[in-house]
């Protein structure tokens, strides 16, 4: 499946590693997760259709969410994610895949323990296009 081949991806880029270990996690990170880490979701699925029916492609959209205890180490970790996605084309997993250049977005959030503590976020979405199996 797409997202399992992009999380392998991920963890096999040696700078990303470098940054956040394997603290890269599905939709939630655990509430003991240490600081920077990075949540991947998926956020869209659109049906490509055609006349004939579904096409065999498609292009989900996923976002990567950076989450750091300084905007110097967010930067590093956003910066080594897109090197690691933006604009790849080759193998992943059992698929061909294409990764659009992200859009991204900041943010400073509060942390979830109750502390004073500041986080800092960066939200970038890539679209990610590969073929599929068609359901008949």
């Amino acid at each position: 499946m797409i997202d399992e081949a992009l999380q392998d991806h991920c963890l096999s880029d040696a700078t990303l590693r470098r940054l956040v270990g394997d603290r890269i996690y599905p939709d939630f990170a655990p509430a003991s997760a240490a600081v920077p880490y990075v949540l991947r979701s998926r956020l869209s699925n659109p049906p490509h259709d055609h006349l004939a029916g579904e096409a065999a492609i498609a292009s989900p959209t996923f976002q990567f969410t950076v989450v750091a205890a300084s905007n110097k180490q967010r930067n590093e970790v956003a910066d080594a994610l897109r090197a690691s996605l933006s604009r790849y084309s080759g193998p992943m997993g059992t698929d061909d895949v294409e990764v659009a250049s992200p859009e991204e977005a900041d943010d400073l959030e509060s942390a979830a323990d109750g502390s004073e503590r500041r986080l800092f976020v960066r939200r970038l979405d890539f679209e990610v296009w590969h073929s599929k199996e068609v359901a008949r």
